[in-house]
């Protein structure tokens, strides 16, 4: 995207694995990197919000359409992250993205900073 973008003029490849095209395809649903990352993800809204929760083909990830606001609401700001992270050339790290949520939700509504700091999301 960077390349097609004419942001980065040298390499088109994907700049945090160097191995595939960056793509909107490889950047939010192919890239190892943002896997891993968004395993962390889904690991954390199991454990903390909805144990049942399974996104195996990405719907919730992609069209945040749960039934939980809070979770549509964490895989939003997670693409908005993801987005910024490899526009910046940043890796994608578990700690940097709650300090993200902390900073978007001080602007949101009661409830919403509420659930996420029972989750354990935001202090």
């Amino acid at each position: 995207m960077r390349f097609k973008m004419n942001i980065d003029k040298v390499n088109p490849r994907c700049c945090q694995c160097q191995i595939n095209l960056e793509t909107l395809d490889h950047i939010f649903l192919q890239c190892p990197h943002t896997l891993s990352f968004k395993s962390r993800l889904n690991t954390f809204i199991t454990m903390k919000l909805d144990n049942n929760y399974r996104d195996r083909n990405n719907y919730f990830f992609i069209t945040c359409n749960h039934d939980n606001s809070i979770i549509n609401y964490i895989n939003m700001v997670s693409k908005w992250y993801i987005s910024k992270q490899f526009q910046y050339q940043k890796p994608l790290d578990w700690i940097n993205f709650k300090n993200w949520v902390r900073l978007v939700v001080r602007g949101d509504r009661l409830a919403v900073r509420t659930a996420l700091e029972e989750a354990g999301m935001i202090s």
